[in-house]
């Protein structure tokens, strides 16, 4: 059995990798909220048929305007 790509790793390679098999074929669904601060989304592989959830957290914002278009 092949070893799992650690958590680490797979943010490192950010998502682009299959987890079980490091193949690049890899599709993802649409977000889907799950609270005010992270979404989930469905990945398959197409090489060795592994699914998964990716899940993303807010952790910042950027470009800040203000009403009239200046940044901030």
């Amino acid at each position: 059995m092949t070893k799992l790509m650690t958590p680490e790793s797979y943010l490192e390679h950010e998502g682009i990798l299959c987890p079980v098999c490091r193949s690049d074929q890899v599709r993802a669904g649409g977000p889907e909220p799950t609270s005010t601060i992270q979404v989930i989304r469905g990945a398959s592989c197409e090489t060795c048929e592994a699914t998964w959830t990716d899940v993303y957290g807010l952790e910042n914002y950027d470009n800040l305007f203000d009403r009239n278009n200046n940044k901030l």
